[in-house]
């Protein structure tokens, strides 16, 4: 869709469009499951992360990527963890991480709601986001999408609602 026809279509609807679409956007990749395999993306990602690899998570069973996330905090990169409870699902990956000594918070939504962000912030650089859950069948047999994006001021939007999370008492 076209600039104008978002814009148009915004008005419509009485919106106002605070900002151009992703701005100071350096470079935006897509990758679909099955046939892209993101989580070789996300397991690559993890490995270039220099300083802070800071993950909200839905629904995270996939033992590539916990293991990448447990690699990186070896390497002394700042890795956290925030996902939604999921009793019985992501037990397993967030036990083995906190056992790896990385921090890992599981939500408490006072309102009572589900957790349901899935996105990475990389070095406050880089942003890992869409529908795509860190799971097995996410990666074979779903049909789900992740899209990075390089952008520090995307990449700083995404960092704000990380710490507002990870703030929430437990």
């Amino acid at each position: 869709m076209h600039a104008r026809s978002v814009a148009a279509r915004a008005a419509l609807f009485g919106m106002a469009l605070a900002a151009p679409l992703a701005a100071g956007c350096e470079t935006t990749q897509v990758w679909f499951s099955p046939s892209e395999d993101p989580e070789a993306v996300i397991v690559s990602e993890i490995a270039a992360a220099e300083t802070s690899v800071h993950v909200a998570i839905y629904t995270f069973t996939s033992e590539p990527i916990r293991d990448a996330l447990a690699t990186a905090a070896d390497r002394g990169v700042d890795v956290k963890v925030y996902a939604d409870p999921q009793p019985g699902v992501n037990d397993a990956a967030l036990a083995f991480l906190e056992r790896e000594g990385v921090p890992v918070r599981v939500s408490a939504n006072a309102a009572g709601g589900i957790m349901h962000h899935k996105f990475v912030v990389i070095d406050g650089r880089r942003v890992l986001t869409g529908s795509y859950n860190f799971t097995l069948s996410a990666n074979t047999i779903n049909d789900e999408n992740l899209v990075s994006i390089a952008s520090p001021h995307v990449a700083g939007r995404f960092e704000e609602q990380f710490e507002e999370l990870w703030s929430r008492e437990e």
